[in-house]
């Protein structure tokens, strides 16, 4: 098992035996509520669970369907409705088995069922593990990405890094997007990490893998540590994000994953920093070579101008007609750049049109 500095993230090797082990130290007491999807749930949730009552754990499961259709308020109410059904109570622990969307929907039941109940992430995607399961950002999709939620930290975060073989590539892929984030917030250290080991990288070279998801867990900790409620450096952790949650939203979540609408968000971000002149154009170009040697989008799909416009005027960073931008200076140095929305939408609309038509 390998620890950071604080035993709060862990990653864990092998089958669901320390999992177990690690879940029941954290949640010592109490009955147990795994909170799981279709596609988990038969691959590891139920076989940990199994093993779970086998150390004599009271323990239930609730799956619901798979993808990000289901991360909405139907959802969260039938998941309230089924844990009050099994008698939950303050000494339960939810323990959410899965990717970002497990991890956003169990989050919130936790943070709002009798009024805040504990909960343990054990994250099963790279995007889990490096960003959706830290810092306790919970939530559900209502007019846009997660603009319904709540902070609530998990007790314990558990990393369960063979999980992830069961990921298909593109899956794969689309958890290194929010690594490459982190490290262009992070620095020159981490970026040029990720630069001379891309290829071990997409290899799921086991080694490699663990460090990077050390190095993006570790950074993003530091910076929850901080600042939880996001009012001030824990924003930069949104670089690339405008644009990402408009390209998904704009597709109804059904066709870019979220790690390659980062991708193309983290570029775009760069390309606008460019050209307000804050950022060369040669890290722009720095950070499209790492990006296509991950096998990860650089260009964003062909929008209309109304679905790029309608998710960005309800983003979550916008403020009194202004749109509230995470842009980088250089490779470790993000800033909180305001510009007025209509000068703005018309860059958006503007350079994904360019963009396009070069395609």
């Amino acid at each position: 098992m390998t620890h950071l500095k604080s035993s709060y993230f862990s990653i864990i090797h092998g089958n669901e035996d320390p999992i177990a082990a690690a879940i029941l130290n954290a949640a010592p007491v109490g009955q147990l509520h795994i909170i799981s999807d279709s596609n988990v749930a038969p691959l590891y949730a139920q076989t940990l669970a199994k093993k779970l009552e086998n150390k004599n754990s009271k323990v239930t499961i609730t799956i619901f369907e798979a993808g990000e259709k289901s991360k909405n308020l139907a959802t969260i109410s039938s998941l309230w409705k089924t844990l009050l059904r099994k008698n939950i109570n303050r000494k339960d622990t939810i323990v959410a088995v899965g990717g970002g969307v497990v991890g956003d929907m169990a989050g919130f039941v936790a943070s709002t069922l009798l009024r805040g109940i504990n909960i343990i992430q054990v994250p099963t995607t790279v995007l889990a593990m490096v960003d959706a399961s830290i810092g306790g950002k919970t939530g559900f999709n209502e007019n846009g990405k997660n603009l319904i939620g709540s902070f609530h930290p998990p007790v314990k975060i558990i990393a369960w890094i063979d999980s992830l073989k069961s990921l298909s590539d593109r899956q794969f892929r689309s958890g290194l997007a929010e690594i490459v984030k982190t490290a262009l917030l992070s620095g020159e250290k981490a970026m040029t990490f990720l630069e001379q080991n891309a290829q071990k990288l997409l290899k799921r070279d086991k080694n490699t893998l663990k460090q990077a998801i050390l190095i993006a867990a570790e950074y993003k900790l530091r910076i929850v540590k901080q600042d939880l409620l996001e009012q001030g450096k824990r924003a930069w952790l949104n670089l690339g994000h405008t644009f990402a949650h408009a390209i998904e939203h704009a597709q109804n979540y059904t066709q870019w994953t979220h790690g390659e609408a980062v991708s193309a968000g983290l570029v775009l971000a760069a390309q606008f920093a460019c050209d307000v002149k804050i950022l060369d154009s040669k890290t722009l170009e720095r950070i499209k070579k790492l990006l296509f040697a991950l096998h990860l989008p650089i260009k964003p799909p062909t929008l209309s101008r109304l679905a790029w416009l309608r998710p960005i005027r309800n983003d979550k960073k916008r403020l009194l007609q202004q749109q509230r931008l995470i842009l980088l200076t250089k490779i470790g140095e993000p800033i909180i750049y305001t510009v007025e929305d209509s000068t703005f939408e018309s860059w958006i609309v503007n350079s994904t049109q360019t963009l396009n038509s070069a395609q």
